[in-house]
Order: C-alpha cells, then sequence, then structure tokens
C-alpha cells in the first residue's frame, strides 16, 4: 500500500472525518501518499485545510483547472497510469487503498445460482477488493474496473441499516462482510470492524460473520461474557498452497493462531477448507500435517465448510495469463457445471473431499464436527453424506433461520 485516495465528502461529516484522520494518524509516520477527491469547491476547501496537519496531502477537483472532478473509477489517472492490460491495472492496484462514502445499501442479499447446493445469506459490504493477491479469487474479476481496496467510512448509514433490519424480523441473521472483501486485511490500522462488532451487538437477532486470510484479530474488542454473536472465519488451505496462490496473506500457523485468540476472546470459530487445491503428488499430507493437525488442537469450530475450485471462463483465463506458471495447477478443470462454472470432474471433486473429510474424522470428535460443502452439486453432497441444510459458513447455526 503506497497510496491512500479518500473522498472529500467523507470530510463534511464529524464522525467520518475523525475515522480518516485517525487512519491517516496511524500512516503518518510511513510517509504515504494521501490524494483527496473533491466534488465540491467546498470538499476542496475543507481538505486542503488538512494539510496542516498531513503535508504530504494532495488535493484534486474543483478550484483548478488542471485538477477536474474525478470520479472514482478513474483513480489511476489521478496516477498518471494508464493499462492497456487488465492484469497491470490489478496489479498497480494492490497498492493503493480507498476511502471511501458508501452512497448505496451496506446491507444487501445474496442469491446464490441456480443448481448448486446454496442458500441465500446478507451481505455486509464494509468494503470491496483486497489487498491480498489470490491467484484463483473472483474479486480480480468482479472489481476490475476499481480493482484496489476500497474501505467505506460513512458507518453512520450503516447503524442506520443496522437498526431497520433487525427490526424488520425476529429470524435471526448472519450478516456475511467477507464476501466482497477481507473485513481484517487493514482492520489493524483501519480499525473499523470494532465499531461495526459494538453496534451489531446491540441487537439480539444479528449476528456478524468475519471472513479472513489475515491474522489480524488482536485490536478485536474482548467479546468475553457478552452474548456470542460475532463470528471469526478463516481461510484455511496447506502451507504449500498458501506459498504458491495466497499472496501477501497470513500463514496457515498465523490464521489458526489468530482464531484461536479470538476463540479466547469470546468469538465463536468457523472455518473454510477452500478451495482444495489437489493437484500435486501428497497434497493430502500438506493438509494433514500443515493444517487440520494444528487446527484441532488448538480450536473447535463449530462448522467447517468445504469447496473447490471453480471459475467462470474469464476468471480462469485471467489466472492463467496473471500467473502463467500456475497453468499446470488449472489444466485439469474440464467440467462446466449447472451454474456455468468450470470445475473438476465430479469424480476427482468426490475423491478430494473424501479424503479431506476422513482427516478431519481423524482429528475430531463425530459430535464436534460439522461439515458442509460450498456452492456444490446436491448430488456430490448426498453421495458423500453431507447434508444439504442450512449449517455453512454464511447463515446461522440454527436449522430455523
Amino acid at each position: 500500500m503506497n497510496t491512500i485516495i479518500a473522498q472529500a465528502s467523507l470530510l463534511c461529516d464529524p464522525a467520518s472525518a475523525e475515522r480518516v484522520k485517525r487512519i491517516l494518524n496511524a500512516v503518518v509516520l510511513e510517509r504515504k501518499e494521501v490524494i483527496f477527491i473533491a466534488a465540491t469547491p467546498e470538499e476542496r476547501r475543507i481538505a486542503r485545510k488538512l494539510r496542516d496537519e498531513f503535508p504530504c496531502s494532495r488535493v484534486y477537483g474543483p478550484g483548478r483547472s488542471d485538477h477536474p472532478v474525478t470520479k472514482p473509477s478513474t483513480v489511476f489517472s489521478i496516477l498518471h497510469k494508464e493499462y492497456s492490460q487488465l492484469s497491470n491495472r490489478i496489479h498497480d492496484g494492490k497498492n493503493i487503498i480507498y476511502f471511501g462514502f458508501r452512497s448505496g445499501p451496506f446491507i444487501t442479499t445474496f442469491t446464490p445460482p441456480h443448481g448448486v447446493a446454496c442458500y441465500p445469506f446478507h451481505k455486509l459490504v464494509l468494503g470491496t477488493q483486497c489487498p491480498y493477491d489470490c491467484s484463483y479469487c473472483y474479486l480480480q474479476l468482479t472489481y476490475r474496473i476499481t480493482p484496489y481496496p476500497r474501505v467505506y467510512l460513512n458507518l453512520e448509514k450503516l447503524f442506520v441499516e443496522l437498526r431497520a433490519l433487525s427490526q424488520s424480523t425476529t429470524k435471526t441473521i448472519v450478516l456475511n462482510a467477507g464476501e466482497l472483501s477481507d473485513p481484517l486485511a487493514l482492520d489493524h490500522i483501519v480499525r473499523i470492524v470494532p465499531e461495526v462488532i459494538h453496534e451489531v451487538l446491540k441487537y439480539p437477532n444479528l449476528e456478524l460473520l468475519l471472513l479472513t486470510k489475515s491474522a489480524n484479530v488482536h485490536h478485536l474488542p474482548d467479546l468475553s461474557g457478552l452474548p456470542k454473536r460475532v463470528i471469526l472465519s478463516a481461510s484455511l488451505t496447506s502451507p504449500r498452497n498458501q506459498a504458491l496462490f495466497e499472496h501477501g496473506t497470513a500463514s496457515i500457523e498465523e490464521r489458526i493462531n489468530g482464531l484461536k485468540t479470538a476463540q479466547d476472546k469470546g468469538y465463536r470459530i468457523r472455518v473454510r477448507i477452500d478451495p482444495i487445491i489437489n493437484s500435486v503428488p501428497g497434497w493430502d499430507d500438506q493438509y494433514e500435517s500443515g493444517m487440520i493437525r494444528n487446527l484441532a488442537e488448538q480450536v473447535m469450530p463449530e462448522t467447517i465448510t468445504l469447496g473447490q475450485p471453480r471459475f467462470y471462463a474469464p476468471l480462469l483465463r485471467l489466472a492463467k495469463k496473471r500467473f502463467p506458471e500456475q497453468t499446470e495447477f488449472w489444466d485439469h478443470l474440464d467440467t462446466k457445471t449447472k451454474d456455468h462454472r468450470i470445475r473438476a470432474s465430479d469424480d476427482e471433486r468426490y475423491s478430494a473431499y473424501e479424503r479431506i473429510i476422513e482427516l478431519l474424522k481423524d482429528y475430531f470428535k463425530p459430535e464436534q464436527l460439522a461439515i458442509s460443502l460450498c456452492k456444490e452439486d446436491p448430488r456430490l453432497a448426498s453421495a458423500l453424506g453431507v447434508p444439504f441444510s442450512k449449517k455453512c459458513n454464511c447463515l446461522p447455526s440454527s436449522p430455523k433461520c
């Protein structure tokens, strides 16, 4: 992260402005470049007043002919960079963090694709994109226009939505904050998740799910003695796969240590082993010795969700282009399933799932183990003896959700 870009409109709201200043104070010693985008002369005036506190900042917007009004989608033009290749935009986007004002809803509903075992769930959009660079990640194509991490700081709008959602139903609702970004990847700097946690805990029928490949949990509040309605879910793989495919992420050992820290703080724990990448000899030994054994020794997940590599065709082409040295790992994906994704064959997926389930059963007692499959063929789940139920990573633990 070399450049910080922020919408100057955030400075017009006292609470959002304080968040901006807190973040800038946290990074000022690193001498990061800070750019404010102003949409009006008033926003420009307010942003320029911060020059005394943060002399490394610049302001773009009305007031000077060479600084036109700039939309978020033209962030790269501010940096005087033009790209003909999407892969280069994505690569450079990892060096930017954008602090924005979310005008759309913070809380939306995910509708699953047809033909897979999945249920609708609620997304909590604290940001979009990710500073990590996992070679298989769908976000690199989802946010190809704005391929840089975005964090939304006008949380008061979210707080209004939380109250309205809680009052709209008596059912338990899990708010998944890990669908469009990794909510903890930058939060040790941004520190908005603790605010969100305290607000969610005001409403007995709301739960918060934090899905992460980081180990950034030490700044999270201690919830010991409070209702257990905040869930930390770690995405795990083998150490070899982490080194090959998940660039910039915390190590597997660090993630499991983070789960243990969060569990001791009163957080509920879930785990995703997804995608299970089994393209090299001895892959299962790596999962067992490098992850599953350590996991079972330290934490007790309430659910473990399993998944396999799955690509829409454009994403698969992009992944091969960005990481040509990894093409061999995806060459066996030759089956288009009902959701129009490209996967391994049914037999190969069954074999990989079966092996991981065997390993989990070696280390967890049957009564401790709740396994589900993510976005899979229901027939495959049935063949494996994994019930297609509402007990998976993104949903409340109760089947009465």
